[in-house]
């Protein structure tokens, strides 16, 4: 089963609050036994009493980023769409679908790592707002849709910092789970449009880039993830695509 380890600061800012990580990967190195045998008694015409093979130092291998990137995926998938009783809810996992044993810092929950060194946002970036399924801070969302059916977010979201560290043995999985509001200032509930969601994962050896993509139509959503090495993401001082806005993933 995947381990985590949270290390604790707090803090916030407007909306879903997105906070710089620590980014750091131990690899994991095995202490050979020392081997040797031990001889009886001793006289005049015996073996040496004992004799020690030479000691070995095991190597740390850095796993890149490019086979961490290859050996993830993100899967992600619609539990529910918007309703009276609750908004659009969905779920993403990450699976260790390689060879290696991986250990990934991110938090305080996967995609709410806040690190600068990719774009958050693309595609419009500000008709969503992605709000985590579980306590990483004081949220403020409506309980009841508004007059008019829609479920926007509203007020402010203080997300605590936290660093998680999670341990994925092959074939482990994490997941977790997320609400899907409106944008105070979008021009309708759910407008249609494709928008998504990134977030720098730390490894070893560096990054590797988690995006969720969300596309929708007539107020269905649909949700999909992929995972990336941090070179082949755009960096938050790119360009942004065309149509696109820079807005803080909320």
């Amino acid at each position: 089963m995947p381990s985590e380890t949270p290390r604790c600061r707090s803090f916030s800012r407007p909306r879903i609050a997105r906070r710089r990580f620590l980014a750091g990967l131990s690899g994991v190195a095995a202490s050979l036994p020392l081997a040797g045998c031990l001889g009886g008694a001793a006289s005049d015409d015996s073996a040496p009493a004992s004799t020690l093979s030479p000691t070995r130092t095991p190597t740390e291998t850095p796993i890149p980023d490019s086979v961490v990137a290859s050996e993830l995926e993100l899967e992600a998938s619609m539990l529910s769409q918007s309703s009276a009783d609750s908004p659009a809810r969905f779920e993403a996992t990450l699976r260790n679908a390689g060879r290696h044993t991986l250990e990934l810092d991110f938090g305080p929950t996967l995609m709410f790592s806040g690190s600068k060194a990719v774009e958050n946002t693309y595609g419009r970036g500000d008709a969503l707002r992605i709000v985590p399924d579980r306590e990483v801070g004081l949220v403020e969302t409506p309980s009841e849709p508004n007059e008019s059916g829609c479920r926007r977010a509203e007020g402010v979201t203080a997300v605590q910092s936290i660093l998680r560290r999670k341990t994925l043995e092959l074939g482990d999985t994490f997941s977790e789970t997320y609400f899907i509001y409106t944008a105070p200032d979008a021009p309708t509930c759910l407008p249609d449009g494709e928008d998504a969601i990134r977030d720098a994962v730390g490894t070893n050896d560096g990054h590797v880039v988690t995006t969720l993509s969300f596309a929708v139509a007539d107020e269905e959503v649909s949700v999909s993830g992929s995972v990336v090495p941090i070179l082949a993401a755009p960096s938050a001082n790119s360009s942004h695509p065309p149509g696109s806005s820079s807005v803080e993933v909320t």
